[in-house]
């Protein structure tokens, strides 16, 4: 029963553990989910600001050719600079020496001047053309090596009487082009902003899937407590179906109420039945264990109904005869009970005496009853190897009604001195005297259920 029980607990939890490794399988792939757009949402905002650099870049690089080939005019190239600077995302922009030297600043005031920032540009990058890019907070600068400017091309025709009056001195544009370096500085507030938004987009799109995810597996789990509380449920609803055939019907009803119920014995007032069946010994040496077995039953089974319609309890079985006990609140109604329960039992083995065929004999069925007091409650029987409970009732009372039982003839009904005296004259009796039985030291008035 435990194996089977326990089998039956682990494929119900299968489901749950397949939700859970599911749910566990889907934040791992939401958080390399996560991870990976992030990554791409970086290179796109960091590719978008290089480009961004690098036409700017190229903007000055190519105004440095321009005015290269004007012979260089200071203020116009300034001003050209302001222009370009007056772009929404454009921080400053310039044009440095190779000693880090401002040459050109889209604001005038910083020409001539030395940038330790942009100092350090230059010389982190070397010779190469195009050099690291820098970012202080939200500002972030790129450089170029204005590779390939070329020095003054020659004067076109009619442009000598523009250039009279300028000297060499004039330009401060060195020789050698390549030492000249354009600087870009961009603000970078709206790119940042498009990647925190992307960012709390897609840690939302996380967070939802991780919480449904984990309300998945709680749902399973809740789910699969219910399924198997269901089922020890139902296990438990079949062993008490099964406990109470047989278990006393108003032991397990007080059992169902107050579960921690002792049961130990008490003084009541109660009417104790007997019956057996008439020759059973004889019976059991004609017929065939099988076909005597279902003999007993077929007959015991109409019994039981009788004995429980007038609120009677089956305490006991024993082979052809069983104990029934019939305990309500009035002493004067159980002991009519019992009397009308044994008349009915009486009339239902007659009928089915009537309706029976040539395989099964005849039964007469003999009963005992007696009414008083007796000790009800659980007989607990305690050995080594366990404890065993019987409900019954106790005491000289059920000793009389068994003796009563064991006299009884051909079917007849006696009746104790007490549960005669309490039926009144609804049932006709036939005083049968005195009787002694065994281990009863008085003799005991009997009397004979004749009919009611």
């Amino acid at each position: 029963m435990r194996q089977g029980a326990g089998l039956s607990k682990d494929r119900l939890y299968a489901p749950f553990w397949g939700v859970a490794i599911a749910a566990g399988v889907l934040l791992v792939l939401l958080t390399l989910l996560f991870y990976s757009s992030m990554k791409r949402q970086t290179e796109f905002v960091e590719n978008m600001v290089a480009q961004r650099g690098d036409a700017l870049v190229s903007a000055l690089e190519a105004s440095v050719h321009a005015e290269m080939h004007m012979r260089w005019n200071r203020e116009g190239f300034e001003v050209l600079l302001r222009e370009l600077a007056r772009k929404e995302d454009v921080q400053y922009l310039a044009i440095l020496d190779e000693s880090g030297t401002i040459l050109a600043h889209s604001d005038p005031k910083q020409t001539g001047q030395r940038s330790p920032s942009l100092s350090n540009l230059t010389s982190l990058g070397g010779e190469r053309e195009i050099l690291p890019t820098l970012r202080e907070g939200s500002i972030v600068t790129f450089g170029r090596r204005l590779k390939g400017a070329g020095g003054p091309r020659a004067p076109m025709p009619g442009e000598m009487e523009s250039m009279q009056g300028r000297t060499e001195s004039a330009n401060p544009w060195p020789r050698d082009m390549e030492k000249l370096v354009a600087v870009a500085a961009i603000r970078v507030t709206e790119f940042d902003k498009i990647h925190q938004q992307a960012y709390r987009q897609t840690f939302l799109i996380l967070l939802v899937g991780g919480l449904l995810a984990i309300g998945a597996v709680y749902v399973s789990f809740v789910f699969q407590g219910y399924q198997l509380a269901h089922s020890n449920l139902r296990r438990l609803e079949r062993m008490r179906d099964i406990l109470n055939k047989f278990v006393p019907s108003a032991v397990a009803q007080l059992l169902e109420r107050e579960p921690s119920a002792t049961l130990e014995k008490t003084e009541q007032d109660v009417t104790v039945m007997f019956l057996d069946i008439a020759g059973y010994t004889s019976l059991s040496a004609a017929m065939p264990r099988g076909q005597l077995n279902d003999l007993v039953e077929r007959y015991f089974a109409r019994f039981l109904d009788h004995i429980h319609r007038h609120g009677g309890d089956v305490t006991e079985t024993a082979g052809d005869g069983l104990m029934a006990l019939f305990r309500t609140n009035s002493p004067s109604v159980h002991p009519l009970e019992t009397v009308r329960a044994a008349l009915d039992i009486q009339q239902s083995a007659n009928e089915m005496n009537s309706e029976g065929t040539s395989a099964y004999p005849l039964i007469r069925v003999n009963i005992g009853i007696n009414s008083g007091l007796c000790l009800v409650g659980s007989t607990k029987i305690r050995g080594a190897s366990g404890e065993r409970w019987t409900f019954t009732a106790t005491g000289l009372v059920t000793n009389i009604a068994a003796r009563l039982c064991a006299q009884a003839t051909g079917g007849e009904v006696l009746l104790g001195p007490d549960t005669a005296v309490r039926l009144g004259e609804g049932f006709q009796l036939e005083p049968l005297g005195e009787r002694h039985f065994k281990n009863v030291t008085e003799p005991v008035r009997v009397f004979r259920l004749v009919r009611a």
